[in-house]
């Protein structure tokens, strides 16, 4: 007769008790039973609770918090005008201000910023594009 080594079965793993949400629109024992109510994704919920949310706000009851900005605009100098900010500046050039924010961010120019000074390196690769597309230029 062949002997059959004994193999030990490991207990069940034992589940662990959901965090409690209390919302001023209710109670729920778990995040998945707030998901289910809400209709926002358990892990977004987890992950704004982590993110220090209040249970209001992570299960869309509040509004978001905010990101918190110094507020403070700098004024821009730009071909000897003066513009009290960079949305201004944007403005008068009819720009999006995200995109004149990041080219300064970048280190560009105000004027660069606004299409007035291209970079070099820019023109000379547009100039090579065309080129490349359309044949030798005039």
């Amino acid at each position: 007769m062949r002997v059959v080594p004994r193999v030990r079965i490991p207990p069940p793993k034992q589940k662990r008790p959901g965090r409690a949400l209390a919302t001023s629109k209710g109670t729920y024992k778990t995040i998945r039973e707030a998901s289910k109510a809400t209709g926002i994704a358990a892990a977004n919920i987890a992950a704004r609770l982590k993110l220090g949310w209040t249970s209001d706000q992570a299960c869309g009851y509040a509004l978001a918090p905010k990101h918190e900005t110094s507020g403070i605009a700098k004024e821009i100098f730009c071909e000897g005008a003066r513009y009290a900010s960079q949305t201004q500046l944007a403005e008068a050039f009819d720009l999006r201000p995200a995109l004149v924010g990041k080219r300064l961010r970048n280190g560009w120019t105000p004027e660069q910023a606004v299409n007035l000074n291209l970079p070099l390196l820019d023109i000379e690769m547009r100039t090579a594009l065309l080129e490349s597309i359309v044949g030798p230029t005039l």
